[in-house]
């Protein structure tokens, strides 16, 4: 099974292969009009096929960057009101673990597959120097 660096290396090779096919088919095609040449010529069927598949990978390169970085992105949108997540970790299969901090005080929570299990835990206080 391929990593996810893999793919994304991948796909990034292939953009820009497009990217360079595109421009050097680009550079070929400019030839000057000459009389009784058509000015609108249709794309051949390569090059519809080939716009086609870059944008579908553009398309699946967007959706792996909105799947990997919004967990992120809502995490932080999430951190104004009085209720926050401040971590949360998968101990198991079977076991998650959150810890909650609502009106400053911190809670953890324990989700397993019997239930969930909370913990008020003592407040700890930020010294500074």
């Amino acid at each position: 099974m391929e990593t996810r660096a893999g793919i994304a290396r991948r796909v990034v090779t292939a953009l820009a292969l497009s990217v360079v096919l595109v421009g050097t088919s680009a550079a070929q095609d400019s030839t000057p009009l000459a009389q009784g040449r058509d000015i609108v010529q249709m794309p051949s069927m390569w090059r519809v096929v080939f716009v086609f598949l870059l944008i579908a990978g553009l398309a699946v390169g967007a959706a792996y960057a909105l799947r990997r970085f919004s967990p992120n992105l809502s995490r932080g949108l999430a951190q104004q009101g009085p209720l926050r997540v401040i971590d949360r970790a998968s101990v198991n299969a079977g076991l998650r673990v959150h810890l909650v901090e609502a009106d400053g005080t911190r809670i953890l929570i324990a989700e397993h597959r019997a239930g969930i299990s909370m913990l008020q835990l003592p407040s700890v206080k930020n010294e500074s120097p």
